[in-house]
């Protein structure tokens, strides 16, 4: 009894002892922080686009087209983000924030959208169409003054054109003056001319009445018949033409060639560009006639061929009777 009890005492106090926490420690390191590229360049840019279209609310007359040139900044502005974080980065893992990029440039994308269909829908405006219809008119009506009286004019046609260019023009032209090239006349002289100088004397006065009539640089087109079934053409476009007095434009004409073949007037090189074309097309089909005639003849000689052996045939059996009869 002595022995059983000195050994459970141990055995308790040893069980009955607190235990000892282990460490759990296994190698595992603490998760790194990441950084967003690009979800500055998105704010700033909502900034940028917010505070412009503030101003446009308050100063229409600011064109906003030009905050959109700058749309190239964006890619600047994301750039020096990334430098900035690759700088300063430490240990921090740096992630490219796709959907604010994606953001940006629809934003960019859809702004100008919006500006441009707002201006295009201003420019094609039922006040604005009818103002161009009445400067139209009132283009037409005065060159036909100008020249009613001109015993030198056969015909006038006049139009303006109404080009829409992007950003550049996108105002519209409050007066004639205005207009500048986009207001165009074409004259058709009377008379037939014997040289070019006959034609630029007699254009020069059309020419400033045209000029006369409020445009500063329209867009004339003159036109004349000249000796020999030839035509002369005078196109006045730009300043550098204006300038100079038409009488040294001689530079400037063009001189055309009825051809009564084609139909139509053509400049010396077009009408025997023209005419070298029309013979080698006569020629490839005056080969091609020679080459069916020549094919036609080789079926004949063929059929003759045939025949001839047939005859031959023919021949070649009577012989044999003949032959077997007196035998």
């Amino acid at each position: 009894m002595n022995e059983e009890s000195n050994v459970q005492q141990p055995m308790t106090a040893q069980a009955s002892a607190p235990q000892q926490p282990q460490s759990t420690y296994c190698g595992a390191q603490a998760p790194r922080k990441v950084r967003r590229v690009g979800t500055f360049t998105m704010g700033l840019c909502l900034v940028v686009v917010g505070i412009a279209l503030v101003i446009n609310m308050f100063r229409p007359s600011w064109n906003m087209l030009y905050l959109f040139r700058l749309a190239p900044l964006v890619l600047v502005a994301l750039g020096v983000e990334l430098l900035i974080a690759s700088a300063t980065k430490g240990d921090t893992k740096l992630k490219y924030d796709f959907l604010s990029v994606i953001l940006c440039f629809f934003l960019l994308v859809t702004g100008f959208i919006g500006v441009a269909g707002m201006k295009l829908a201003e420019y094609v405006s039922p006040e604005n169409i009818y103002h161009m219809e009445q400067m139209e008119n009132q283009w037409e009506e005065a060159v036909g003054t100008a020249l009613a009286a001109d015993p030198n004019v056969k015909n006038v046609e006049t139009y303006v054109n109404y080009s829409f260019s992007w950003p550049e023009r996108i105002a519209m032209p409050a007066s004639l003056s205005e207009l500048g090239q986009d207001a165009v006349a074409s004259v058709t002289l009377a008379g037939e001319f014997k040289d070019v100088q006959m034609f630029l004397q007699s254009a020069q006065p059309v020419v400033q009445a045209i000029k006369a009539c409020g445009v500063e640089t329209p867009d004339i087109y003159l036109s004349a018949d000249g000796p020999n079934q030839t035509q002369y053409n005078l196109n006045i476009h730009g300043t550098f033409e204006h300038e100079k007095a038409v009488t040294e434009l001689d530079s400037f004409v063009t001189v055309q060639q009825w051809v009564e073949q084609a139909g139509c007037y053509m400049t010396p090189d077009e009408a025997e560009r023209w005419q070298a074309e029309q013979t080698d097309a006569t020629r490839e089909e005056e080969l091609a006639a020679r080459e069916k005639e020549v094919a036609i003849r080789e079926e004949e000689l063929v059929a003759k061929e045939g025949e001839l052996e047939a005859w031959e045939g023919e021949l070649s059996a009577r012989e044999e009777a003949m032959e077997s009869q007196t035998a």
